[in-house]
């Protein structure tokens, strides 16, 4: 089971990475020209979002263990599917690497904070340390965000030859790592797979969309990559919180349902903003 949770892992590092591959210049410092973007979408990510899970765990009757991996989930905002570049493009691409690397260094300070806040508010201990986090962050986004950006910049034709194949790569270990864990746990995910669990995993992922429209009203490029960010969370950085402040509960269940469910609601949701685009465009 570890060595899944690691291959899981190691595959979203590497589609980090691959994205990296991808990234303009400009992308590091586009939230530094538009600082009210940078602010909306923090609040969104790391306020607005844990705020709504703990409301909706306090209204809905689910098991303790979901109620916990929900929030967990909630206060560990940083994004995992930011490399479908058939969506993230252009102006799209600069603000998912942009925030990408801003949401990962506020983690750090915002996460412990808000878990600190959460946990007092339902009694239950949420404690996160920050070192231990900024590690998680620095391993799985930071550093290979930033591998790829610098090859990209040093050796560009070596980036655009080695970005499909490690996208290829991560994608088919990604998907081989969710299917053996589902294959392997999937009694427990049958008996986590509750309706209120179900309800409360879907509510997370819609909440995420409009409130990220809502958020960033009449900038329809962001909105369109920041609800994703809403509702795509790091499972490693979800368990690795949620076992550290409950070791004796198991979250794997119902954070390997929330992987499905996710993944699910992004295609869906890039198709329709595919969609969209097409229909916006001039013919």
């Amino acid at each position: 089971m570890a060595l899944l949770v690691i291959t899981l892992a190691v595959s979203i590092a590497l589609t980090v990475f691959a994205y990296g591959l991808n990234a303009s210049t400009d992308a590091l410092t586009h939230l530094v020209r538009h600082p009210q973007l940078l602010l909306a979408s923090l609040l969104s990510m790391f306020v607005v979002m844990p705020v709504l899970a703990l409301f909706a765990i306090l209204v809905v009757d689910a098991p303790v263990a979901t109620k916990i991996a929900v929030v967990t989930l909630a206060l560990s905002p940083v994004p995992t599917l930011v490399a479908k570049n058939q969506l993230f493009t252009g102006t799209r691409a600069e603000f998912a690497v942009s925030l990408t690397i801003f949401s990962s260094a506020a983690a750090v300070v915002l996460t412990p904070l808000m878990s600190a806040l959460v946990g007092a508010i339902l009694d239950e201990p949420l404690y996160v340390k920050p070192g231990a986090l900024a590690l998680r962050v620095l391993g799985f986004i930071v550093l290979p965000l930033a591998l790829g950006i610098a090859l990209r910049r040093v050796r560009p034709e070596t980036a655009e030859r080695v970005r499909g194949p490690a996208l290829r790569v991560a994608q088919v270990g990604l998907a081989i790592a969710v299917v053996v864990l589902v294959v392997v746990t999937w009694d427990e995910i049958l008996a986590a797979a509750a309706p209120s669990t179900l309800a409360l995993i879907v509510a997370f992922v819609v909440a995420g969309i409009l409130v990220a429209h809502a958020a960033l009203h009449g900038r329809p490029d962001e909105a369109h990559v920041l609800a994703t960010v809403n509702f795509s969370r790091h499972p490693a950085i979800a368990i690795g919180i949620a076992s550290t402040t409950h070791p004796t509960m198991e979250f794997a269940a119902v954070i390997l349902l929330y992987v499905v469910i996710a993944a699910l609601a992004a295609a869906v949701y890039r198709a329709v903003v595919l969609r969209l685009d097409r229909v916006a465009a001039p013919v």
